[in-house]
């Protein structure tokens, strides 16, 4: 049980809400959006600056930018890890903070740039440890994050044990892991850092059929990356730059603006419409010398 509790507060941070909340369909809204980073000195500019755009319930958004642009703090205040100074993130228009943590958890998956596993087998790290989960579950988050042939070659397959006494696992095999966990339970939201960065071609080729997988069962799926040939396969992409949104709108008419070097910031009221993809004036601010690759 202490496992789980921790594994509670690493992704949904401290929340004191008893409401019980219908299950969600996965619309997602920020409004106003703002978070300084801990001790931070009086006069500092925050990391997240007022940041307000809406996702439609089963959208596949890609998030990019360069680094430092917020793109991780970003995915922890989606998932709650971590509290906005100010402003709200809603799923489908409720404060994320009026849901207890065990039942936002059903409905959410996460999946952090570190993947952290727990010593024990590997279904009961894809179960997050929850008590007496169906095996049947268990297969189904693997099914779905494309790892369940990975898994069977293993010792033990899903009993094989990982941890100091364990089975060492590469930084790819945790990864997948991870993505099988953030399956787990079936959640209509899905909330991706990077989730190949430590993948060869055969584990980003299963990555992109987990993705697909997730659009065709109406999944809310935030997937943040550097791929261009992942952002493509998004309906939107969201571009942060310094905290900010630069550009957010279909996602092919991101790339070719980015290709063309065509960056133009997008006003809040327009992120935060799904239909407004439009700039309203012009600045620059992406120096992209390599149009086939995004920055981190």
């Amino acid at each position: 049980m202490e496992r789980v509790t921790a594994l509670q507060k690493q992704v949904f941070g401290e929340r004191h809400a008893d409401v019980e909340l219908p299950p969600p369909v996965g619309a997602l809204t920020l409004d106003q959006v703002v978070y300084f980073l801990p001790n931070t000195d009086p006069g500092d500019l925050p990391l997240i600056k007022r940041l307000s755009f809406s996702v439609n319930a089963g959208e596949c958004i890609a998030i990019i930018g360069p680094s430092q642009a917020g793109k991780s703090t970003l995915a922890r205040l989606i998932v709650g890890a971590i509290q906005p100074r100010s402003g709200v993130v809603r799923i489908d228009g409720a404060d994320i903070q009026n849901w207890r943590p065990d039942q936002l958890g059903k409905h959410l998956g996460y999946l952090s740039q570190e993947v952290e596993l727990f010593p024990g087998t590997i279904g009961q790290n894809i179960s997050r440890f929850e008590a007496d989960p169906f095996d049947r579950e268990i297969i189904a988050a693997a099914q779905r994050a494309q790892v369940h042939q990975l898994l069977l070659g293993l010792p033990r397959g899903y009993a094989t044990v990982i941890g100091p006494m364990g089975v060492r696992l590469s930084g790819g095999e945790r990864q997948r892991i991870g993505l099988a966990r953030a399956f787990f339970g079936d959640p209509r939201i899905l909330v991706l850092d990077e989730p190949n960065a430590n993948l060869d071609a055969e584990g980003e080729a299963a990555l992109e059929r987990a993705i697909l997988n997730a659009r065709s069962g109406k999944r809310t799926v935030l997937l943040i990356t550097h791929r261009p040939s992942l952002a493509a396969k998004c309906d939107r992409i969201l571009m942060l730059r310094d905290g900010q949104i630069e550009l957010y709108g279909p996602a092919q008419d991101v790339l070719h603006r980015l290709a063309q070097g065509q960056n133009k910031p997008v006003t809040q009221s327009a992120a935060a419409n799904p239909a407004v993809g439009t700039a309203n004036e012009s600045r620059g601010l992406l120096d992209q010398s390599t149009p086939s690759r995004l920055q981190n």
